[in-house]
Formats: structure tokens, C-alpha cells, sequence
């Protein structure tokens, strides 16, 4: 194992169950971490833009969609009696993307999505992270239907079409969070630079981190209004 991929387990096995405790907690320790990633995010960005060609208009439109993005994120999670279902859910569908992209283009390889941008990812990766997100997704629903109404309420004949398009908002959302990925990762060869910045060992920047969170975060809530309304 190399010391690269070390680095990311540690910082992903340390952040990713405290930063779950804290969408969990709500309230004032998940506005304050709201707050403090989206400072984060913004100096990372404002940086990046010191080595555009149009350092104003770059950090205008940036900071308008970071601005969207978490706005989103916090409403989601604030909004609602299932906020905390919501976010945490968007959370380990992102995560079961990334992870489902990670193996399925490693084991079949193929066609380059972006390779101008993204030379690592493929399009089998991303099919692969649809899935995947598909599937954790559903399953999550299934979770939170039975914890909501019992066991003896839920069947799959029953419930088969809110989890059909359960699943294929997951992928959906797969998909969205890759194109968000891919965003950022334009932006980072635009400007020169290998990463957004250097505060998660392993990782890079906040942005590197949370790049396909943001993007998904707004869709998310407009998905959810289509298909379960």
C-alpha cells in the first residue's frame, strides 16, 4: 500500500465518522462546521483565482455556486424533520459512488470519460458509481421506510416503484456528484494547479474533498421534489 493511499484511509477513517456524528448532532456544531468548511472552501478557491486571467469574474462565479451549493446542504439538513436522513444519505451515496467508480474502473478500465480533464476516470467507472450509489441508496430508503412504519408495513411488491426511483435518483446523483468532480478538476488545470489545497492529508484541499457533494447538493433537493414530491 502506498503512503499516498495510507494518508487518505487515515484522514477518511478519522474525518468521515466525525463529520457523520456532527450532520447527526444538527443544530449549532452543524452551522458551525457549515460555516468553517464553507470559509475553508472560499479561501481555497480565492487562492486558485490569483492565478486566473480574470481573477474578478472567476471568484464572483465561484463564490456564487459554492454560495448555492451549501446554502442547499444546510437547508437540507435543517428543513426538515428528516434533514438529518437526507444529508447523511447524500453523504454515503457520494461516498458509494466513489468507491463503486474506484473498483469498477480499475477492473474493467475501458474508455477515458474526460481525459483532457480526469485522465483516471472511465466511463465504466462511472456506470460503475451509479450503481453503486444506486443501490446504497435503496438501500437506506428500505432502512429508514422500516424504522419509520415497521417491518410488517414494508414489502418490496408494495413499495417497488418509490424505490425504483429511489434507485435511479441515486444513480442520478452518482452522476451529477462525477460532473461536479469534473468541474473542479477543470477549474484546478485552468489555473495550474494539482490540488485546491493541502488541509486533509491525502486528499488535499476541502474542495478536492467536497467537490462532488456541492454539486449534487442542489440537485438532490430538486430530485427529491420530482420523484417523491
Amino acid at each position: 500500500m502506498s503512503a499516498s493511499l495510507k494518508l487518505r484511509l487515515i484522514s477518511g477513517f478519522t474525518l468521515g465518522p466525525l463529520t457523520l456524528a456532527i450532520m447527526w448532532i444538527g443544530a449549532l456544531p452543524f452551522l458551525a462546521l457549515m460555516i468553517a468548511v464553507f470559509a475553508l472552501a472560499i479561501h481555497e478557491f480565492r487562492e486558485m483565482t490569483k492565478l486566473s486571467l480574470n481573477p474578478l469574474r472567476d471568484f464572483l462565479v465561484g463564490g456564487l455556486y459554492l454560495s448555492i451549493c451549501f446554502t442547499a446542504f444546510i437547508a437540507m439538513r435543517l428543513g426538515s424533520d428528516l434533514g438529518v436522513f437526507l444529508v447523511i444519505g447524500l453523504i454515503l451515496t457520494i461516498w458509494a459512488c466513489d468507491v463503486g467508480a474506484y473498483f469498477s474502473g480499475k477492473l474493467i478500465g475501458g474508455a477515458r470519460l474526460a481525459p483532457l480533464v480526469s485522465p483516471n476516470k472511465t466511463w465504466a467507472g462511472m456506470i460503475g458509481g451509479a450503481i453503486a450509489s444506486g443501490v446504497l441508496l435503496t438501500t437506506l430508503f428500505v432502512g429508514l421506510m422500516i424504522y419509520l412504519y415497521g417491518a410488517e408495513n414494508f414489502s418490496v411488491s408494495k413499495n417497488f416503484a418509490p424505490m425504483a426511483n429511489v434507485f435511479t435518483m441515486g444513480g442520478l446523483l452518482a452522476i451529477i456528484g462525477q460532473l461536479g468532480d469534473l468541474l473542479v478538476s477543470w477549474y484546478k488545470r485552468q489555473v495550474g494547479v494539482k490540488d485546491t489545497g493541502t488541509i486533509i492529508p491525502g486528499h488535499g484541499g476541502i474542495l478536492d474533498r467536497i467537490d462532488s457533494l456541492l454539486l449534487a447538493s442542489p440537485f438532490f433537493l430538486i430530485l427529491l421534489m420530482y420523484f417523491l414530491g
